[in-house]
């Protein structure tokens, strides 16, 4: 596997990384998972990563449809 062109680093509450992992990978084609903390019961990061205008298609779909709810 190549190394990706790109990372989007978002982060937020577990359940909302949930969702912005779901988000981004049906929005481009990325590849989303978690990455680990000190604190993952309550705050995660997500990292999104790909060619940089697929990472941006996610991150853009990510932020509209988190802050539209």
């Amino acid at each position: 596997m190549e190394p990706p062109d790109a990372v989007g680093i978002c982060q937020g509450s577990v359940l909302e990384m949930m969702e912005a992992g779901d988000i981004a990978e049906k929005a481009s084609g990325v590849t989303a998972g978690e990455l680990g903390g000190s604190c993952p019961q309550h705050i995660t990061c997500l990292a999104i990563l790909g060619s940089i205008s697929a990472v941006n298609a996610a991150v853009d779909a990510v932020c509209t449809k988190l802050e539209n709810r």
